[in-house]
C-alpha cells in the first residue's frame, strides 16, 4: 500500500471557523480549569478520579474489561506484588507510564518527545504482561508487515524513520505555540501525534496506547491542567464507534486530517465543559453554605444546626418528603435524635419562612434559586434586541 500522504504536513487553512472557536474556547476553559483554587483534599481526588477515567479510557478501547470503579481503586492502593490478571496489569503499566511522566514534571524536567521516549512508552505499556505474540517484543519497533482492519500499515523497515521525522516535525516550529497559541497548538500536535502513531503502527502491539500517552505528553507539557489531559483519550473511548471511524476516514481519504482534528477538539472541549460543571457544582454548594450560614436563624445554636443540616442537606436534591428529612444523613439523625416531630416541623417551617426551602406537593427541597441573585444580569439572545 502507498502511503505517500503521511507526509507530516498539515494545511490548517481549510480548517472551518467553528474549529478555530472550539480551539479558541479550549484554551479559555483550560485557563480557567488551572485557576480556580481547590482544597488540598478535593484537588487529590480530582487527580485521582481523572487519572483514572484516563487510564481505563485508553485500555478499554483496547479491549480491558475492567470498569472505571475498578481502575479507580487500582489507582487508589499501592502495588502489593501479589500476582494480578492480565487486565490489572495493562492497567497498572499505562498507570504507571503516566505516573512517569508526572514524577518527571515535579521534579523540574519536561520529558520531550523522541523516539527515544516513544519506544520507552511502549515499553512501559507492554512490560510484563503475559501471552504477547512471539513476534512482539515490548519497545521495539516491529519486525513484520501488519495489518488493521482494511488498513495495512507502512513496511516495518521504514518504522524507525518515521517514528524520527514524525517527532521533528512535532518538536519543529509549526508546533512551538507561544502565548495565547500554546494550548491550541497543543491539541492540533497532540491530536496529530495520536493519529500519525496509529498511521505508523511501529510496534508489534501497544499502539494504541502508546500513542495516547504521547498525545497526554504533548498536552500536559503545554499548558494544559492535569485533570484535562486526558480527555481526548477519554472522548475516545466514549465515542468508540465515531473514534474508528474518523481513523479509517483519515487513511481512507489518502491523509485528509481536518475531521480527526475537528472531532478531537469537540471532544476536548466536550470534557472541558464537565469538568467545569463539576467545579462550578462544588463552588455553589460552597456559597450555599456560606449563605445559608448566614441567613440561618434559632434561639440557640442547636437549633440553627439543625436547620443548617437540612438546608445544606437538601441542596441538589429532588423534593423530599417531611418524614424523611430527619434521617437523610447520618448528621440529621444523630441532630433530631432526642427531638420531637413538632420539632422537625418548626425547624421546616421557619426555614419556609425565611426562603431557604420551598415546599411543593412531593415534600421540600431547597430554595437555590435565592443565589441567582448574586450572579450578573445575563440576557438571553433572542432578548438582546428589544434592552434599550
Amino acid at each position: 500500500m502507498d502511503h505517500n500522504w503521511i507526509t507530516f504536513e498539515v494545511d490548517l487553512q481549510r480548517m472551518p471557523p467553528r474549529f478555530w472557536m472550539r480551539l479558541g474556547e479550549a484554551r479559555s476553559k483550560c485557563l480557567h480549569l488551572s485557576r480556580v483554587p481547590v482544597p488540598h483534599d478535593y484537588a487529590q481526588r480530582l487527580h485521582q478520579v481523572t487519572l483514572a477515567r484516563g487510564v481505563h479510557a485508553t485500555t478499554a478501547i483496547e479491549g480491558n474489561i475492567l470498569s472505571e470503579e475498578e481502575v479507580l481503586a487500582i489507582v487508589e492502593r499501592q502495588p502489593s506484588g501479589a500476582e494480578v490478571s492480565y487486565q490489572e496489569q495493562e492497567v497498572q503499566n499505562v498507570l504507571g507510564a503516566y505516573n512517569w511522566v508526572l514524577a518527571e514534571l515535579r521534579a523540574g524536567r519536561r520529558p520531550r518527545l523522541s523516539p527515544e521516549l516513544v519506544t520507552d512508552f511502549n515499553r512501559r505499556v507492554l512490560e510484563g504482561l503475559k501471552n504477547l505474540p512471539e513476534h512482539v517484543e515490548p519497545g521495539k519497533y516491529r519486525q513484520a508487515s501488519v495489518v488493521v482492519g482494511p488498513y495495512r500499515a507502512p513496511d516495518w523497515e521504514d518504522c524507525p524513520r518515521l517514528t524520527e521525522q514524525l517527532c521533528e516535525w512535532l518538536n519543529g516550529p509549526q508546533f512551538r505555540g507561544d502565548g495565547d497559541q500554546r494550548i491550541p497548538t497543543a491539541i492540533i500536535g497532540a491530536s496529530l501525534a495520536h493519529l500519525y502513531l496509529a498511521w505508523i503502527h511501529p510496534f508489534g502491539d501497544g499502539n494504541g496506547r502508546t500513542a495516547r500517552l504521547c498525545e497526554f505528553l504533548v498536552l500536559i507539557t503545554s499548558g494544559v491542567p492535569t485533570s484535562a489531559a486526558h480527555l481526548i483519550a477519554n472522548h475516545c473511548n466514549r465515542t468508540r464507534d465515531e473514534y474508528y471511524r474518523q481513523l479509517q476516514y483519515a487513511s481512507d481519504s489518502g491523509g485528509d486530517v481536518s475531521q480527526f482534528l475537528t472531532y478531537c477538539v469537540e471532544g476536548f472541549v466536550a470534557g472541558l465543559e464537565e469538568q467545569l460543571d463539576e467545579l462550578y457544582r462544588r463552588q455553589f454548594d460552597l456559597t450555599w453554605k456560606e449563605f445559608v450560614n448566614n441567613q440561618v436563624t434559632g434561639r440557640d445554636q442547636g437549633m440553627r444546626h439543625r436547620r443548617r443540616l437540612i438546608a445544606e442537606s437538601l441542596l441538589f436534591s429532588q423534593p423530599v418528603p417531611k418524614q424523611k428529612i430527619s434521617r437523610l444523613t447520618p448528621d440529621l439523625a444523630e441532630a433530631y435524635a432526642t427531638c420531637t416531630p413538632k420539632t422537625l416541623t418548626r425547624d421546616l417551617n421557619e426555614l419556609v419562612a425565611s426562603k431557604l426551602l420551598q415546599l411543593g406537593p412531593e415534600g421540600y427541597q431547597a430554595n437555590a434559586a435565592v443565589l441567582m441573585t448574586l450572579l450578573p444580569l445575563v440576557v438571553p439572545p433572542d432578548e438582546a434586541a428589544s434592552v434599550s
